[in-house]
């Protein structure tokens, strides 16, 4: 080897430890902020905030099954075939679709193809299109900020005025905006932690904890507004820098886990709508592999009990035709095969996920997560973890079985970074018998010791007997 080459090397060794000592420092600054808003009172989870004034969500009458995990789709604007293109949703695993126009045509081919439908936001339809079999439920508002409260609670209440079984569908702002986007902009709340913001100036972390306080803050006036049966946000984490380079929003998982926590402390279902377009983002191509990109959201979700899976968008919408489940043609693109590809492997969960409930998530090895720039909180013991050894990032959430007989189940979630993708090893063990469901494969495990891997993004469903 020459003298040059050694040098190279060695360069290249420094240049390696900086970047590991970078990121350890980003690290240690997010640990001693996070204690610190601690120690200060910020950083409170919605439950918290919301206090004695938090609201348990009332079970509605309802067409659907509020309990199953089912997958829809946002945005239906059909200028095409109704027929074909509700053909289509079912063909690619989806069971509803949300923006639907209130058009007696279009909830035909749906009724006839088995597709359940949210209505576009046209304050409250006529009796004829409620009593419609389609109709599930009607989108009542999209991601209002907090001073729009009291104008949607009284949408929500005009519609269930109707005495009708349909669902008001409210959907909440995604984690990691500014203030403003919660707030109207002379709110006072956002300005009463201003010296934050000015560090963040400084240490970039503190930044991104100040998106966590506002979502927080966010979702607790919304706990304590309303009386839902589900709280619904949508939220695209699969994002482009200026330069092309593909990352996940940092703010992402935190912010999640608080709403779970606030859904089910209140007795809500959790729902999401998620990036199915993976393709492209804010106008520029996303490096992602798409199916990863869609696999890695759906089973983060799952990890954190949501019930209902959202894709966005179907047909129509904010990503561009192209990018879109359906463009403008009506012809099925590449996100539409990655949709569906991600729906049909989770397919047999389907018939099991709604006979557990969410106990909590937890992490392994957060520092390689994608989406964590800092851990989620450390409320799951020990003993309720699956025993599991890894070198590897997994999003983890536990399960038990609702019929109290001692039945667990996990979802664990390769949340490796898509951006470097890469499959994740671990070696678990099976306390009892075992059912993996992954893949669209169900695979029984007697109890013990096994290696198993995931594809970079995917996930797994594994239920324990009791």
């Amino acid at each position: 080897m020459s003298y040059l080459q050694k040098e190279v090397i060695a360069l290249y060794g420094w240049v390696a430890f900086l970047d590991n000592l970078y990121v350890f420092g980003r690290r240690a600054v997010s640990f001693l902020f996070a204690l610190l808003m601690g120690w200060t009172g910020l950083g409170l989870t919605p439950l918290e905030i919301a206090g004695p004034a938090a609201i348990l969500g009332t079970a509605r009458e309802t067409k659907y099954d509020a309990e199953a995990l089912l997958f829809g789709a946002y945005c239906y604007y059909g200028n095409n075939d109704n027929n074909l293109l509700a053909q289509y949703a079912v063909e690619a695993g989806l069971d509803f679709l949300c923006g639907v126009p209130a058009n007696t045509a279009v909830l035909d081919a749906f009724e006839a193809n088995g597709l359940a439908a949210f209505l576009q936001q046209v304050g409250v339809p006529s009796d004829a299109i409620l009593d419609h079999p389609a109709v599930w439920g009607v989108d009542i508002k999209d991601e209002p900020r907090i001073a729009e409260f009291p104008t949607v609670l009284a949408a929500q209440a005009a519609l269930e005025a109707t005495g009708k079984p349909v669902t008001a569908f409210l959907n909440l702002m995604p984690p990691g905006c500014g203030a403003d986007h919660y707030y109207e902009a002379d709110t006072p709340d956002q300005n009463d932690a201003w010296y934050w913001g000015i560090l963040g100036n400084f240490i970039p972390i503190s930044s991104l904890n100040m998106h966590v306080i506002n979502y927080q803050r966010y979702i607790g006036a919304y706990i304590s507004t309303f009386d839902t049966d589900h709280v619904c946000y949508d939220g695209y984490p699969l994002k482009v820098d200026d330069d092309g380079t593909a990352y996940t929003e940092s703010v992402w998982l935190r912010c999640l886990y608080d709403l779970a926590n606030a859904a089910h402390g209140t007795g809500r279902n959790f729902w999401a709508i998620i990036q199915g377009s993976t393709g492209k983002f804010a106008d520029k191509p996303q490096t992602a592999d798409r199916v990863a990109g869609v696999s890695q959201q759906v089973y983060a979700n799952l990890a954190l009990g949501a019930n209902k899976i959202i894709y966005a968008c179907y047909k129509g919408g904010w990503f561009g035709s192209d990018y879109h489940m359906i463009n403008d043609a009506g012809e099925r693109t590449a996100d539409y095969y990655a949709v569906q590809q991600v729906t049909q492997n989770a397919a047999p969960i389907q018939a099991v996920f709604s006979n557990y409930k969410w106990v909590g998530t937890y992490t392994e090895n957060w520092h390689k997560c994608a989406g964590l720039e800092f851990d989620i909180p450390a409320d799951l013991d020990a003993d309720k973890q699956l025993p599991l050894a890894t070198d590897d990032g997994l999003f983890i959430g536990r399960f038990d079985a609702k019929d109290g007989l001692g039945g667990k189940a996990f979802v664990i979630t390769n949340q490796m970074p898509l951006e470097s993708p890469r499959s994740a090893n671990f070696t678990v063990y099976f306390e009892s018998d075992a059912t993996v469901y992954t893949d669209g494969q169900t695979l029984s495990y007697p109890a013990g010791e096994y290696n198993l891997t995931l594809s970079p993004g995917n996930g797994m469903f594994i239920t324990l007997a009791a």
